[in-house]
């Protein structure tokens, strides 16, 4: 909220340009609209950090700027239509794909900071444990089958029909892993270091672009697609030309 001193340097700045001054209902929208999008910018912030990001902040971060922004609804007076209709909308649009993409999910979970606090969904966890549980069986080395066949032959076809019906299993020292650092209680991201299976997964999944090199080039085939001659194209289609031009369709 703008206090005191706030509204007196607006009142210094109007002088100043020698405008008129800001009406107490101007004063309570400004006022309204800061609160409402300190949590939004906060989060650009944090998201645009080029130290200590991981992808494992983009779904925590989205869910807590959901529920600040969920919070503000009730005591909003003029900028309702801001959080229903601009904000909440258009965060469900962006990013609603994205906690159903496993690997966003399994990253959070496997940051220290975030774990399974970050969202009261129990489905949502259990499916990112389920998936991180998957990457440790496929990344681990298959046991190799004994020569062996405990003193008693077999065909082929019966060792096939065994071979069949197997399934492959997460050994059980891995289910251990993921359990123990669940139950860790610190957010310090280097214990990852006492289970090498997780740090791995940990860089496999958290690790971003290293340059923005490819967001550059894409807003500046946006800037050739929008044009002096193209003012009056609609977002639709504009979106739709970057996304050939992008693709090379065009």
């Amino acid at each position: 909220m703008i206090n005191e001193k706030g509204e007196d340097e607006f009142r210094q700045v109007c002088a100043k340009l020698d405008v008129p001054r800001f009406t107490d209902a101007k004063m309570g929208f400004l006022s309204e609209y800061v609160s409402i999008m300190k949590p939004v910018a906060q989060s650009l912030n944090i998201l645009q950090s080029e130290t200590k990001m991981y992808l494992a902040y983009l779904l925590p971060m989205i869910t807590v700027l959901k529920e600040k922004l969920q919070h503000k609804q009730s005591s909003a007076v003029t900028c309702k239509p801001l959080i229903i209709a601009a904000l909440l909308n258009g965060i469900d649009e962006g990013f609603a794909d994205m906690f159903t993409d496993r690997d966003c999910v399994a990253a959070a979970i496997l940051h220290p900071k975030f774990r399974n606090t970050w969202t009261d969904d129990n489905t949502l966890i259990e499916s990112g444990m389920q998936h991180i549980r998957y990457l440790l069986t496929t990344s681990s080395i298959a046991p190799t089958s004994s020569a062996a066949n405990d003193g008693s032959s077999s065909t082929s076809t019966a060792t096939d029909d065994d071979d069949f019906f197997s399934r492959r299993r997460a050994p059980q020292h891995q289910q251990d892993v993921l359990t123990q650092y669940m139950q860790m209680q610190t957010q310090d991201i280097t214990t990852l270091t006492v289970w090498p299976e997780l740090k791995e997964l940990f860089i496999r999944l958290n690790t971003p672009l290293p340059a923005s090199a490819a967001s550059e080039r894409l807003f500046s085939c946006a800037g050739l697609t929008m044009n002096s001659r193209r003012t009056r194209m609609s977002d639709k289609l504009f979106e739709d030309l970057v996304m050939l031009k992008t693709n090379n369709c065009v």
